[in-house]
């Protein structure tokens, strides 16, 4: 499923409400349809998923305290929620097996992006509070 986004839903499972922007609405189309289309394989093998984040234009970007070149810019990046231990296992593993470049670590989320497919990296989000 290759093209352009039609209406109100970006693949089946995945709206365009839920991934774009949150202040503004938002997202680059083309890098969104990939997104959302990977998260679909991602969605067959785990089921169901909250996103937490999808597109942030760069104002968002700076008030949730997002990288300078975070893939959320570029509408690359979905941050899943999770809210258990072995629930967030299973989803870094799966998303390591299908292909996700940029995987963030989190207590209540997964971060996946689609960065270059030169570059890998993980990382663990600081524990606030």
């Amino acid at each position: 499923m290759t093209g352009t986004i039609v209406g109100g839903n970006i693949t089946p499972h995945f709206s365009r409400s839920e991934m774009a922007c949150q202040c503004c609405g938002r997202l680059h189309e083309g890098n969104m349809l990939k997104l959302c289309e990977w998260l679909e394989k991602l969605r067959e093998v785990y089921g169901p998923m909250l996103v937490n984040s999808g597109h942030r234009c760069p104002e968002r970007n700076v008030r949730v305290g997002g990288a300078w070149n975070s893939q959320h810019l570029e509408s690359l990046a979905a941050d899943i929620l999770v809210n258990r231990d072995s629930d967030r296992y299973k989803l870094v593993e799966l998303g390591l097996q299908w292909g996700a470049r940029g995987v963030g670590i989190g207590k209540s989320i997964v971060h996946f992006d689609l960065r270059s497919p030169a570059i890998k990296v993980m990382w663990v989000y600081p524990v606030r509070g």
